[in-house]
């Protein structure tokens, strides 16, 4: 029986040492989408209706069009992905051939990336975004 305890006692002591603030991210939004998950709704091929949703966590709930009603216009065409990333959203919206910049705390666009052929996903590594394309890359 004092072995258990024994080994019940380690194993919670070794829990406790290695949870540290240095898990935690380093960017919290404050704002109303602060705990919950982005949801990317496609939409229907040719119309321009891409959406995105938000699930809240704590009150179990969905929101949906985030985008629109903050904005107050649609988000574009066949929203292909969204990544979350320095307190920035990225939508990809591959029939629109551009990336929508939104701040992730509130959602309100601060930027929208051109140029760009049928995107798919992006990634954001040491402050950089890289965009996959389908097809040839236009300069």
């Amino acid at each position: 029986m004092n072995k258990r305890i024994l080994v019940l006692v380690v194993l919670v002591s070794v829990l406790a040492v290695s949870c540290n603030k240095d898990d935690e991210p380093d960017y919290i939004p404050p704002g109303p989408y602060a705990n919950g998950a982005f949801i990317s709704n496609e939409g229907t091929f040719g119309l321009n209706n891409a959406s995105v949703s938000f699930y809240d966590f704590v009150k179990d709930s969905v929101f949906n069009g985030i985008y629109s009603s903050v904005n107050g216009r649609p988000l574009g065409r066949l929203l292909q992905s969204v990544c979350t990333a320095n307190g920035k959203a990225y939508m990809v919206l591959n029939m629109s051939d551009t990336v929508v910049v939104a701040r992730a705390d509130d959602f309100k666009e601060t930027g929208i990336i051109t140029g760009l052929k049928l995107p798919r996903y992006i990634s954001v590594y040491n402050n950089k975004g890289y965009v996959t394309q389908w097809g040839k890359t236009v300069l």
